[in-house]
């Protein structure tokens, strides 16, 4: 790890991730050691305990990803970095809707806290407008997340890992915001 360029450890817990070899990649992150202050690779290690949850249903692998991602939150926070910010944010409005759907208080708090910092950066980039349609989500705008999902897949060039990653937030977001008729909504864009 320690010869890669700046995104090969980014690339290598992909590549562990997509090879099955989810638990290696979390030993991997646990281990680094910028990981206390690389809001970065905690954001990637609260995304694999975010994965690894969704596979497990165990609330210690959510507790794990909230930590991650709320560790993260506040450091960015501090560091003014809104690219950051936005995305630590959206991962908390997720995970505080897969631990409450009953009080979305801290969901809708999240998806807010999110689209505040992509109106910061508004680099255009597909990762900040999945961001704002998994906010609208969250916020019950179904028909303003289309058109931002529909965006942002077509600026990602329907590339594989990132359109998966956003269709299994927005379909496990549907479902859990007990809306049906959203989530085939969201199926067609994805197909």
């Amino acid at each position: 790890l320690s010869e890669l360029d700046k995104n090969g450890p980014r690339q290598y817990i992909f590549a562990l991730e997509g090879t099955g070899r989810l638990n290696e990649a979390i030993h991997t992150l646990e281990n680094a050691p910028a990981l206390q202050s690389n809001t970065d690779l905690m954001g990637l290690l609260g995304g694999r305990y975010k994965r690894k949850y969704l596979i497990e249903r165990t609330q210690s692998e959510l507790d794990k990803a909230i930590h991650w991602y709320g560790k993260a939150l506040t450091l960015s926070q501090e560091k003014d970095n809104s690219a950051q910010v936005y995305y630590h944010a959206i991962n908390l409005a997720f995970l505080y809707l897969m631990q409450d759907d009953t009080d979305r208080t801290q969901n809708k708090a999240m998806a807010e806290l999110a689209l505040a910092h992509c109106d910061k950066v508004k680099d255009g980039q597909y990762w900040e407008i999945a961001t704002r349609a998994e906010a609208q989500l969250y916020l019950g705008d179904i028909d303003k997340s289309v058109a931002h999902y529909q965006r942002a897949i077509n600026l990602c060039k329907n590339n594989i890992r990132e359109t998966s990653s956003m269709y299994i937030n927005a379909r496990h977001a549907c479902n859990a915001l007990h809306r049906p008729e959203w989530e085939s909504r969201i199926e067609e864009l994805f197909q």
